[in-house]
């Protein structure tokens, strides 16, 4: 526990920067619509595997657009 403090307190002393995630990913333009776990919808699989490289958990749901399955 000690260890801990000591890191997160060095943390805030030395602010502590988190890299932004990078994609880096050229996907055709050619709309076949996917939809995500997350519930969005998006333009290709090519897409969604790119948003995936900052989200882990994101994964295909099924082909075409979401629907009202992600609406409150």
């Amino acid at each position: 526990m000690k260890l801990f403090s000591l890191l997160f307190i060095l943390s805030l002393i030395f602010g502590v920067v988190v890299p932004a995630c990078r994609k880096n990913c050229i996907c055709p333009a050619t709309a076949n619509y996917v939809c995500a776990t997350n519930g969005q919808t998006f333009l290709t699989l090519c897409d969604l595997r790119c948003e995936k490289k900052c989200d882990r958990r994101i994964k295909l749901y099924h082909k075409g657009r979401c629907g009202r399955e992600f609406q409150g």
